[in-house]
C-alpha cells in the first residue's frame, strides 16, 4: 500500500502519471523525522519513501528545515538529525 504525506506526494504523482507502474513497485517504506518545535513539532522534518522499481532500490527524501540566512547552523543541525 503506498500512502503520501501532505510533505511527499511524490511517489503518488508519479503513479498517477505512469498508472502502469504500480504493479512493479514493491517493498514500499515510509520514514518521517519531526526537527520544529522540540524536536517533534509537526512543522518542520522530513519523510522518504524506499522502494523497488524493476528490482532497482529508489529513495526519495523531502524536508521542509528552517528558513532565512540567519538560521544557517540550525538548518544544518537538522538536516544532520534527517
Amino acid at each position: 500500500m503506498i500512502h503520501a504525506y501532505p510533505l511527499l506526494n511524490i511517489l503518488t504523482r508519479f503513479i498517477s502519471l505512469y498508472p502502469q507502474l504500480r504493479s512493479s513497485i514493491t517493498s514500499v517504506e515510509e520514514y518521517t523525522i519531526g526537527v520544529g518545535v522540540m524536536g517533534v513539532g509537526g512543522n518542520k522534518g522530513s519523510v522518504a519513501a524506499r522502494f523497488h522499481l524493476f528490482g532497482h532500490k529508489i529513495m526519495v527524501l523531502n524536508c521542509h528545515l528552517t528558513a532565512h540566512q540567519q538560521n544557517v547552523e540550525g538548518r544544518n543541525r537538522d538536516l544532520h538529525k534527517v
